[in-house]
């Protein structure tokens, strides 16, 4: 439901609704769930212009390592220079670790 409510731009609902799955996929242990929840996170707090709490959760969930240029990684890399991206990305890996 929250990345329904992401693309709704509603991010209040879509932080709520990631919040409450990353709270169940913490209980369940579903690492998928667990990684999609804090990735929706990650893109509501980048929606809300909050760049360097989007980059730290994005690189929390590992997927910093695909630095391809997906969408993701372009959505969260706005109002943050590259370098600075890079080790924020970073910081959250390490915190994943």
């Amino acid at each position: 439901m929250g990345w329904v409510l992401h693309q709704g731009n509603d991010p209040d609902g879509a932080r709520a609704s990631f919040e409450a799955a990353l709270r169940i996929s913490r209980r369940s242990g579903y690492l998928f769930d667990l990684a999609s929840a804090s990735l929706g996170l990650a893109c509501v707090a980048a929606d809300l212009g909050h760049p360097r709490r989007a980059a730290e959760l994005h690189g929390a969930v590992g997927l910093g390592r695909l630095r391809g240029g997906g969408l993701a990684l372009v959505t969260l890399g706005q109002g943050l220079g590259r370098p600075e991206h890079g080790a924020v990305i970073a910081d959250g890996d390490a915190i994943a670790r």
